[in-house]
């Protein structure tokens, strides 16, 4: 493997004095009553006024502007008319800060504000920074706006040269004349706010500047913040000093030993416990003895209860019998749970595990508010909000594998049944009749077997088909061609082609936006007179009233389903219609009901469960990046990374996703550690857009992409000339060889740092084109005004070039994705070499 020298670019992060407050409502048991942060070099790492100035060109001159304000060398009231001076920002201007705020965050910040926010805390943001700017970020943070203080602006229609503030996005008609009437544009202004929002109550007040250790007397407890920027008076003159880039002592410091209770059977506990092995660790300094003992005795009671699980559906004997087993959990077994019932209760556990009917929604959730597990003895996540529990910090698992063998069985049981109309012969015999003529069937032998999806249910479908002789196909455009050879299937190029030639279909693909009535009633029609359809994986793949149609023509032989788009599906008229056919086979969702599947599920889930809460494992958990034993949160900024690179690569691939061989090289002593989960976001990234999000995780990422035949390499080198860390990744196709490489800055912000020859500084987020081009004047001209006259609107334009007059390569983040007419036309100029759209 071949590599390359990367190229520094060097970023410039600044800005204004900004501050979150934090009141506590029903705060009887707390430390303190409020908690004031600083925003700028503390809630986030940029400083947002001295990033703006680096948008505008002038950030040497006010960087050194801030410099001298925040080590109070100069009077904050001068600070801004001189800045007021040099800088005029349009509000997309502004808006473009809001977007750095978001992107610059402290990595645990919102954690932390979340779980202030779950012991009954109040969020407000009071900043001397630029009112549209901080708006964006308190609206990110789930801050209202009428909590949020700043210095507003104050416009003027813009005269003459707007054209220098075009890159900032929207064309602006509007430029910043003057800062509004406000406090917080004076030396003392912070002082102010910050004595009348602590007068009466026990507040905190975390910071990392001279302004902020001048209100130290106005709150019960200054601590300085050195996570960002180190500052000599304020490491001096803090009661307690967080020397490293993270928030988490905040909530041992703010909440005191009484108020961990709160955090039990939550994400938020980890977020203590991070806080609190910081303050071991010696990561933070407290000065006052008495009150370092009081906040490391906050841990000493959260492991002393058991974990109490509720099993809400019947489970197999066989894991019940491992659960109560477990010396460490309380087992509550509530099958038949009413919803009521479940919404009163389900606050008191720390883990649930349902099969298929009990719903574990938004709102569910939402009243889970110890909730570390939600498992699904099964394998479909239907009945789980994985977004909400995310959310809310649960684990979501399931038991992917444990059913395969039992939907496979069940399949082929259908297929007997509905050639041979077992049903009818048996429904008729039982009646009274002796008919053997009106039954005749067809035998599976020299038949030929359509299998769409050849996955792991639809691989051993395939073994079990070519024991009665049976001719294999099957349509997958993600399986290599080399297992589906091991299995004696042909792969077809179409599915079309599959719809033609099959005797029999079987479906066996997850549901996904792309699959949803996969099966319509063009795709009927193009099947063979007298085909027979099965469908044992998801109802939504089938159209029902174009199945209806199909088997009431004749075109169709028989269907046989054990899913439906509805379960029960008895309220759906298009559902039901199909019961009334004599071709139709039907049964309630029966894929997994065996007694060695649901034994097998029950241990499994079991296991899984217990080793989750304990932390010792967490297999199949499909919302949980990090590898056994991680810190994920430190490594979560590269998973972030490693992630966007696949999707990149993917994006801007010619080729058959089963035809990608990956090298991917980790260089530095951060990233080293962690080839395993990295590897696995990065595969992840490559297969989402292929498979859909929902259908790919971090735990299934590496089968799927081996199921494809998509072949991965690994190497780990020191760190290299340029970044500390770094990640590079080649993906090579029949088509063509790709290389991008990506590192962070600060540790927390992932950048695209070069594709193939050209280096860059692109942020990998939102809608963006890859514009590859002639070096030449005017591409950027016709590039924007293409996408302006579509509204279009432009968040970021960076540029690299291999060398002057040879490549550019443009990296265009957009608000919303450009119109195939704009990439036509782009397409067509004599300038452009490619153009691609992508979504990172």
């Amino acid at each position: 493997m071949d590599f390359f020298a990367l190229c520094i670019y060097a970023e410039i992060d600044f800005s204004g004095i900004c501050v979150v407050i934090v009141s506590v409502q029903r705060g009887r048991h707390l430390g303190v009553a409020r908690v004031i942060f600083d925003c700028d070099s503390t809630l986030v790492t940029i400083e947002g006024i001295d990033e703006l100035a680096r948008l505008m060109g002038q950030e040497k001159y006010i960087a050194d502007l801030t410099r001298r304000a925040m080590n109070g060398e100069m009077p904050l009231e001068q600070v801004y008319a001189e800045r007021l001076a040099l800088l005029r920002p349009t509000r997309a201007a502004l808006a473009e800060i809001g977007r750095q705020y978001r992107r610059h965050l402290i990595p645990d910040a919102a954690d932390v504000i979340a779980a202030l926010q779950h012991a009954g805390v109040q969020v407000f943001i009071v900043s001397g920074g630029l009112l549209g700017a901080v708006l964006d970020l308190a609206k990110f943070l789930r801050v209202p706006a009428d909590h949020v203080r700043a210095v507003p602006v104050e416009f003027d229609q813009l005269r003459g040269d707007w054209w220098k503030y075009w890159r900032f996005g929207d064309n602006p008609d509007e430029r910043y004349i003057a800062f509004a009437p406000t406090p917080l544009a004076e030396s003392s202004g912070k002082i102010a706010v910050v004595r009348e929002l602590a007068a009466g109550v026990r507040a905190m007040l975390v910071g990392d500047g001279s302004t902020d250790l001048a209100a130290k007397d106005a709150v019960h407890l200054f601590v300085g913040f050195g996570g960002v920027a180190r500052r000599a008076p304020v490491v001096q003159g803090a009661e307690v000093f967080i020397e490293r880039a993270t928030l988490a002592p905040i909530l041992p410091l703010a909440l005191g030993r009484k108020n961990a209770a709160r955090f039990e059977g939550t994400d938020f506990a980890r977020v203590f416990a991070n806080g609190l092995n910081e303050i071991k660790t010696g990561q933070v300094v407290i000065k006052n003895l008495a009150f370092r003992q009081r906040v490391m005795g906050a841990h000493s009671k959260m492991a002393e209860k058991k974990f109490r699980i509720l099993v809400a559906e019947d489970i197999g004997a066989e894991g019940l019998e491992i659960l109560r087993g477990a010396p460490d959990a309380q087992i509550d077994v509530k099958p038949g749970l009413a919803r009521d019932a479940l919404m009163a209760s389900i606050g008191e556990y720390d883990a649930v595990i349902v099969r298929s009917s009990v719903q574990l929604d938004a709102p569910a959730l939402g009243a889970a508010r110890r909730l570390k597990v939600a498992a699904r003895a099964g394998v479909g996540l239907d009945n789980i909000d994985i977004a909400a529990a995310t959310l809310t910090g649960a684990m979501v698992m399931n038991v992917p594998e444990a059913n395969n063998i039992a939907a496979a069985e069940h399949t082929i049981a259908l297929m007997l049944a509905l050639c041979r109309r077992v049903p009818q012969a048996s429904a008729s015999l039982r009646g009274g009749k002796w008919d053997r003529k009106s039954f005749t069937g067809i035998q599976l032998n020299d038949k030929t077997l359509g299998i769409i999806g050849l996955g792991r249910i639809g691989s051993l479908v395939a073994v079990r088909a070519r024991s009665f002789g049976m001719n294999l196909i099957a349509f997958d455009p993600y399986v290599a061609e080399e297992h589906a050879e091991s299995l004696h299937v042909e792969l077809v190029e179409q599915l079309d082609d599959l719809l033609a030639r099959a005797d029999i279909i079987t479906l066996h693909v997850q549901l996904t936006n792309e699959t949803r009535n996969l099966i319509g009633a063009a795709q009927i029609a193009r099947m063979k007179p007298g085909a027979r359809l099965i469908n044992v994986a998801r109802g939504g793949l089938v159209d029902p009233s174009a199945l209806h149609d199909g088997l009431t023509s004749g075109k169709l032989a028989g269907a046989a389903l054990d899913v439906f788009p509805k379960e029960p599906p008895f309220e759906d008229e298009l559902t039901t219609r199909l019961f009334q056919l004599p071709n139709v086979l039907a049964t309630p969702h029966l894929g997994a009901s065996t007694l060695e599947a649901q034994s097998d599920v029950s241990i499994q889930i079991a296991h899984q469960v217990l080793d989750a809460l304990r932390g010792t494992s967490y297999r199949n958990i499909v919302n949980l990046p990090f590898a056994e034993g991680a810190d994920h949160r430190a490594i979560a900024p590269y998973m972030t990374l490693a992630e966007k690179i696949g999707l990149l690569q993917i994006q801007l691939a010619h080729g058959r996703a089963n035809e990608l061989q990956v090298q991917v090289a980790f260089h530095g002593d951060e990233v080293k550690p962690h080839v395993k989960p990295l590897t696995v976001a990065l595969l992840k990234g490559l297969l989402t857009p292929i498979l859909n999000a929902e259908g790919v995780n971090y735990v299934n990422a590496p089968r799927l992409a081996q199921d494809r035949g998509i072949v991965v390499q690994q190497a780990v080198f020191p760190a290299s000339e340029d970044y500390a860390n770094v990640i590079i990744c080649r993906v090579t196709t029949a088509h063509e060889k790709r290389l991008i490489a990506g590192t962070l800055f600060a540790r927390t912000q992932p950048r695209i740092v070069r594709i193939d020859d050209i280096p860059m500084d692109a942020l990998p987020f939102g809608y963006a084109l890859i514009v590859l081009s002639r070096d030449m004047p005017g591409v950027i001209g016709k590039v924007g005004t293409r996408l302006g006259a579509a509204s279009v609107n432009i968040a970021e334009y960076r540029l690299g070039r291999d060398l002057a007059g040879g490549t550019a390569l443009s990296f265009i983040t957009l608000d919303s994705p450009a119109p195939e007419s704009v990439l036509t036309e782009l397409r067509e100029l004599p300038e452009i070499i490619d153009v691609k759209q992508v979504q990172l």
